[in-house]
């Protein structure tokens, strides 16, 4: 079933792509729930808070295949409520990692919401950047 979803990962983020070249790849950002639970994965595996390595959410992909039990176990006490979204949110992270050539992977603590909204106050004159 992982390598399924990750197929259609990358055939949908490949049609998305610039053109190489047209981007920098380093690092990519993950933004919203998903990727804040993956990056709380990272750190209660004792990871630091610069960011981590693609190979963090290899290696997680990897365990859901070998140890599922355990990995859910993991995900229920650290974001119980992506329990059912987490591991298909990180074959699409994991996917566009590798597409962009990333090396490094670093989280936002905001997510597309609040940049729409302060977006939409500064258009307003509500917010003065």
């Amino acid at each position: 079933e992982l390598r399924s979803m990750r197929a259609e990962a990358m055939k949908v983020i490949s049609a998305a792509m610039p053109p190489e070249g047209d981007f920098v790849p380093e690092p990519i950002c993950g933004v919203g729930g998903t990727a804040r639970a993956a990056n709380q994965l990272y750190l209660a595996a004792g990871g630091g808070t610069e960011g981590y390595s693609p190979d963090f959410l290899r290696d997680v992909l990897a365990q859901a295949e070998a140890n599922p039990r355990k990995l859910m176990r993991r995900i229920l006490k650290l974001a119980p409520e992506r329990v059912h979204t987490l591991i298909p949110g990180i074959v699409v992270l994991s996917t566009a990692a590798e597409l962009c050539g990333a090396k490094t992977i670093v989280t936002s603590s905001y997510g597309v919401r609040e940049g729409y909204l302060e977006n939409m106050l500064e258009k307003e004159g509500l917010l003065h950047g």
